[in-house]
């Protein structure tokens, strides 16, 4: 019987554009995982970020993360014109790859439950906008 894992990684903070004495906090990234399943939990900002969280990744197993529908339609949102450009882009002066790549989502007919391995239940929670 597999073993669940779940490694945390922590993408570093960074500075906020335009405001050197201010920081962006540190963001804690879960990947849980079996030998052939695997679930990631948060993602990091900037691109230098992802790329060191994919490394991690592929270190550990190469498995791609799942999100709620509601998730997906937030991050949806937040990388439309207006918004990313607003807010991330500002904040975060060209350090956030373009065009996006967004995460699979889970399948409305899951009801937002998922299991690892048939044995490791989970449960999402529906963002609230």
């Amino acid at each position: 019987m597999a073993s669940l894992q779940f490694p945390v990684c922590v993408a570093p903070p960074i500075r906020i554009a335009g405001s050197p004495a201010s920081w962006w906090p540190p963001i804690p990234c879960t990947f849980i995982y079996l030998e052939r399943e695997a679930v990631h939990v948060d993602t990091p900002i900037t691109t230098q970020q992802t790329e060191g969280l994919i490394t991690w990744i592929e270190g550990i197993a190469p498995h791609l993360p799942l999100a709620a529908p509601t998730t997906v339609k937030h991050i949806e949102q937040q990388v439309e014109e207006g918004c990313f450009n607003e807010t991330w882009d500002s904040f975060f002066l060209r350090q956030i790859q373009k065009p996006f790549k967004l995460a699979q989502v889970i399948q409305e007919e899951w009801h937002l439950k998922f299991k690892l391995d048939d044995r490791w239940g989970f449960l999402g929670y529906p963002l609230r906008s």
